[in-house]
């Protein structure tokens, strides 16, 4: 399946696609094609699409935190915990010890690992600091 698409190229971007073009023996519509699949496709094209994902597993991984929270901290209190795939996986009080067998068993996956503590949530505040320009002493 293919969509047709029309374009407007800057000049010097069709003057480089077509000599690209004559140099390869190619139409212009290959290279322009080849090269935008290059750019998409690249390492960075799917570097991005995958931080997107790892950003929305990130997200789903912490509503799944608190909607587990009364359970977790009535069964688990202090202790940390495996969520994936919005459910409980493993859990100790050793935090270190839980990772190791986190990362062992799911080695490319996310995996939010997080204490549950009285509040679900920690609240941190941060004091921002005030230059006060002190007067010079008229003499």
């Amino acid at each position: 399946m293919a969509t047709e698409v029309n374009l407007v190229l800057p000049d010097n971007l069709y003057l480089r696609a077509q000599q690209l073009a004559e140099a390869q023996k190619q139409s212009l519509q290959t290279v322009l094609l080849d090269e935008l699949a290059k750019a998409i496709l690249s390492e960075s094209g799917a570097s991005t699409i995958a931080s997107v994902e790892r950003v929305e597993n990130v997200e789903c991984e912490k509503r799944a935190f608190r909607a587990l929270y009364e359970r977790l901290w009535a069964q688990y209190p202090n202790h940390h915990v495996a969520i994936y795939n919005g459910e409980l996986v493993d859990h100790d009080q050793d935090g270190i010890a839980l990772s190791r067998r986190v990362y062992a068993q799911y080695p490319d996956e996310f995996v939010l690992i997080k204490k549950v503590e009285p509040q679900p949530e920690r609240t941190l505040r941060f004091r921002s600091p005030r230059f006060v320009k002190e007067k010079a002493s008229a003499n």
